[in-house]
């Protein structure tokens, strides 16, 4: 259960570094929380 439990921790991560790079750009002065919140609601992958 352990090798399962890694490779569940691994997959997050690298999804989590995906969200990041896309979210990087539009996290500016004057952008709310809540357009950037909707648009990683909609890069769902």
């Amino acid at each position: 259960m352990m090798q399962e439990e890694l490779e569940i921790y691994r997959k997050v991560g690298r999804l989590l570094a995906e969200v990041r790079e896309n979210v990087r750009p539009m996290v500016r002065e004057g952008v709310r929380i809540v357009e950037i919140a909707e648009s990683v609601e909609k890069m769902r992958v």
